[in-house]
């Protein structure tokens, strides 16, 4: 299995390189070869914005051009709810909510 992969990586990387000549750019240029870098935090522009963490910043950079707000924040019952649903497939019972909420 190991080595279908390593195969499967080889020809990838081989079909990059071809189209690369092909446009006339290095292989090296290509986006996936690049190291990730770490984007700059947008500013909020909504005074007493609530920004808890980064991703917060990006929802609300994109929301305020909109005119839009963030909903609010949901009670623990809700969540306990949805996470249930979607982990199980089922409500939660009685005793996992009381767990959660208290």
């Amino acid at each position: 299995m190991r080595c279908l992969i390593a195969i499967l990586i080889l020809c990838f990387a081989a079909s990059l390189s071809d189209a690369a000549e092909r446009s006339g750019e290095t292989a090296v240029s290509h986006w996936s070869f690049k190291p990730p870098t770490r984007p700059r935090l947008p500013a909020a522009t909504r005074p007493g914005a609530a920004v808890a963490n980064p991703i917060d910043a990006f929802v609300l950079a994109r929301l305020e051009p909109e005119g839009l707000a963030p909903s609010p924040e949901t009670d623990r019952y809700a969540l306990i709810r949805r996470a249930s649903l979607d982990l199980t497939g089922l409500p939660p019972t009685i005793a996992e909510v009381d767990a959660f909420v208290n």
